[in-house]
């Protein structure tokens, strides 16, 4: 009698291990991905020395920005007119802190027939995020045939503007 016991309660242990429960529920993960654009980096235009009489041909350099915006995320950079701007001959002008400018020009393109502006201007860069830094040059010009100026350092500010 004794081996028909055990026999019993083993059988009713197996079967209660064999038959457990499972009951399970999904867990979600999401994120939702926003526009986002930065100015990562914005190099300087600058010239070589040059003649204060400008009796030389044009000069030109370059400078750039480079952003980073999200995957298919519109934007635009504007450029401001600078410190100096002249409002009469819509130029602007770098200084020498004194009342001498050399008036110069920032541009789209190498040949300098597309002007940069400032956002709402019509003349900003129009682009589309790639999710990777995307660089643009800025094309700088100083014309030929200014108004001598003195040696001295001229300079002016420009104010550089993402929107997205």
């Amino acid at each position: 009698m004794k081996m028909a016991t055990r026999t019993i309660i083993g059988l009713c242990l197996v079967a209660a291990v064999g038959h457990a429960t499972q009951i399970q529920q999904n867990m979600n993960a999401t994120v939702s991905v926003v526009n986002g654009c930065s100015i990562q980096s914005v190099s300087n235009t600058a010239w070589s020395a040059i003649d204060g009489n400008f009796q030389a041909a044009a000069t030109t350099s370059s400078g750039g920005v480079t952003v980073l915006c999200t995957e298919s995320t519109p934007y635009s950079v504007g450029l401001n007119n600078g410190n100096n701007y002249n409002v009469t001959n819509s130029t602007r002008q770098m200084s020498d802190g004194a009342s001498h400018v050399i008036a110069y020009g920032l541009y789209h393109d190498n040949a300098l027939s597309l002007p940069w502006g400032d956002i709402g201007s019509g003349k900003e860069l129009m682009a589309t995020g790639s999710g990777s830094s995307q660089a643009a040059t800025v094309y700088a010009q100083i014309p030929a045939g200014q108004t001598p100026v003195p040696a001295a350092n001229f300079s002016d500010v420009v104010v550089v503007t993402l929107n997205f």
